[in-house]
Order: C-alpha cells, then sequence, then structure tokens
C-alpha cells in the first residue's frame, strides 16, 4: 500500500503536469521506475540543498562512475534523465502546445500572466519545475494515505464507523460517486484531517522572514527583519544591507503537542467532531499557512476523499505484517522517511 497509494498520486500529478501518464499504477508490484527513482532520491535531498552546485556535476557524470560514489547518485541521473526527455516531448510537441486542454506546462510556457511580467522558463527550470511537482505530489498525499489507512484497519471501532458512514450514502458500489458528495461526510472529513494531523508531510521547519513591527512567538520577543541605509545624501545603494530575523517551526511539533491535540499520538477522528473541534482548524498545517503554503492544497484535499472513500467502500482489508512500531520512528529528509517495513494488507474486493 506504500507503493499502490504513492502510484496513485503519481499517475495524477503526471496527468496534470504533462496531460499523459506512466500508469504507474500498472507496473508490477508498483514499482514504477519513475517512482521507485524518487524513492531512492529522497535522502539526496539535504545533499542538494546544502550543495546545490553538485547537481549540474552529478546531472553529468557517466551513470557507472555515478554508481561507483553512491547508488542515489546513479537513481538520481535516472530520475533526471526520465523527466527531461518527457519535457522535451513537450517542447517539441506543437499539438501538445496547441492543444485546449491545457495543464501546468501549458501556463509555464505561455509567457503570459495576468500583472506581471512573465518570462519563458529554460529547459533546466522545466525540469526542477518538474522534480519538485511529482516529488511532492505523490509523496505527501502517499503518505497521508499510507499513515490513515493503516490507523483506521488497526482500530476496528474507527473502521466500522467509517465504512458504514460509507455505505449508507453509497449503497450501490458500482456506482461513482462525486468529490462534491464524499466531502459533506462529516466523519470521513474527520478521518481525513487526523491522517494529515499524524502523517506529517513535511518535517523540517520552514523558514519564514519576520515582517514589522515584530511579533511575540511563545513569550519571546522577536524583532523584525531591518534595512540598513547609509547616513548620507544621496546614499551609497551599493552599502545598502538586509538585516532578516527568520523563524521556523515543523508541523511535526505543532500536531504533537499534547496541550492542542491531547494524547496526540493517539488516531482520533473523533476530536474533529467535538464542539470545539473548529478551533483545532487554525493548529492543522500539514499543508503550512500564508502565502508560501502548498500550491496543491485544493487537488490534494479531492485526492483524499476520493482515495479514502474509493479504498475503503470497495474494499476488505486487513494489516499484513505492519505493526504501529513500523510508523514511530522516521529520518527526516525534508519529509518523514519511516525506518520500519513498508505498509501491507490482505486485500478482496468487497462483496456488499
Amino acid at each position: 500500500m506504500f507503493l499502490a497509494f504513492r502510484c496513485t498520486a503519481m499517475d495524477i500529478i503526471a496527468t496534470y503536469c504533462f496531460a499523459r501518464c506512466d500508469n504507474s499504477l500498472d507496473a508490477d508490484d508498483f514499482h514504477d521506475p519513475l517512482l521507485i527513482n524518487i524513492q531512492r532520491t529522497i535522502s539526496f535531498f539535504w545533499v542538494i540543498n546544502l550543495l546545490p552546485f553538485l547537481v549540474p556535476v552529478v546531472a553529468t557524470l557517466p551513470q557507472k562512475l555515478a554508481a561507483r560514489f553512491d547508488s542515489r547518485f546513479l537513481a538520481f541521473i535516472k530520475l533526471r534523465n526520465m523527466i527531461t526527455a518527457q519535457i522535451d516531448v513537450i517542447l517539441n510537441d506543437r499539438d501538445f502546445l496547441e492543444n485546449d486542454n491545457w495543464t501546468i506546462y501549458h501556463r509555464l510556457l505561455s509567457g503570459t500572466h495576468e500583472d506581471t511580467q512573465s518570462f519563458i522558463p529554460s529547459r533546466r527550470d522545466l525540469c526542477d519545475e518538474a522534480l519538485s511537482l511529482l516529488q511532492a505530489g505523490s509523496d505527501t498525499v502517499g503518505n497521508t494515505c499510507t499513515i490513515g489507512t493503516f490507523y483506521v484497519l488497526n482500530d476496528q471501532a474507527i473502521h466500522s464507523k467509517l465504512c458504514k458512514e460509507l455505505q449508507e450514502v453509497w449503497p450501490d458500489r458500482s456506482a461513482q460517486l462525486s468529490y462534491t458528495t464524499l466531502e459533506k461526510l462529516p466523519y470521513l472529513t474527520a478521518v481525513i484531517k487526523e491522517s494529515l494531523r499524524m502523517s506529517h508531510g513535511i518535517v523540517t521547519p520552514l523558514p519564514r522572514v519576520v515582517g514589522p513591527p515584530g511579533a511575540t512567538i511563545a513569550g519571546f520577543n522577536v524583532p523584525a527583519s531591518v534595512r540598513s541605509i547609509p547616513n548620507q545624501s544621496p546614499p551609497d545603494l551599493a552599502l545598502l544591507t538586509t538585516i532578516q530575523t527568520i523563524v521556523g517551526v515543523s508541523a511535526t511539533c505543532l500536531h504533537d503537542d499534547d496541550m492542542i491535540f491531547p494524547k496526540p499520538h493517539l488516531f482520533s477522528p473523533e476530536r474533529w467532531m467535538q464542539p470545539n473541534s473548529r478551533r483545532l482548524e487554525t493548529h492543522l498545517i500539514p499543508f503550512s499557512k500564508g502565502p508560501r503554503m502548498c500550491l496543491g492544497i485544493n487537488l490534494a484535499w479531492c485526492e483524499l476523499y476520493l482515495i479514502f472513500g474509493n479504498v475503503f467502500r470497495k474494499l476488505d482489508m486487513e494489516i499484513y505484517n505492519t505493526t504501529v512500531e513500523d510508523f514511530r520512528r522516521f529520518k527526516e529528509f525534508f519529509i518523514p522517511v519511516y525506518l520500519g517495513r513498508q505498509f501491507h494488507v490482505l486485500a478482496k474486493e468487497k462483496i456488499i
């Protein structure tokens, strides 16, 4: 299920990017090459972040030489080659560029944007955008579905309540049920919120610049960023300096705060169905908040409703050789990489 959920999300985001996808869900054992290479390069993220000059160097290395250094180098090269090939198809396909069914790349290549002066991104820019979109679009939704499905199946009461709600609104499971219907289901919504809280999409503190007049954070006065202008007339702009105050908070720390979420390590959809649960909404930040929040938040919510709804309405599942201990510890590579066994289930089609 770890790979199956990610394959599902990969097919969706690839279609949004390229108006076509490689049908990751059809891969044997869900081992889609693009997805597997993304997973292998996740632990390479910090190297890229701290030593960005290595990216063009690594990209030009012969595959055999790259593999000698680290298998992740080889995975990264293969990943970039796959993405670049897809970008080249788009750039050389006039029919694609003239297609009325616009994708993200139509927008990037159109060179127009309301109220702003846009530019045409380079081939490398497009490749970098694709890497970001495909990784973010597949891993975060896939991770939420993985964690949420495990905890639902791990609690018979939660599982029964969710399946009952879905069956009542969806008596004929062979029919299609719309997203607008699913998003009105209170218990399904609570399950998704609790899954987002416990899945920790991004575990690295996200930096934010403190603007005037400053801020008070946890009782501490945090000064605003300032610009230092030389005391002369006219001022020498070359000497102008900016001192930035940058703060960051990890969503993991907030979502695990027992003063906000009592018993934070307990998967409890009911916490989102209490009279005061609206107050909790301000502390649920899986997509971050503000002008730098996740670009794909609405797409992600839609995917989560449709995936959770279809999986629990159409499949009978039981956990196979996976325990809660497999999700207790993770390494922080901007996103979490869990150290336990990947989530497996025994699944069959529901009879009713």
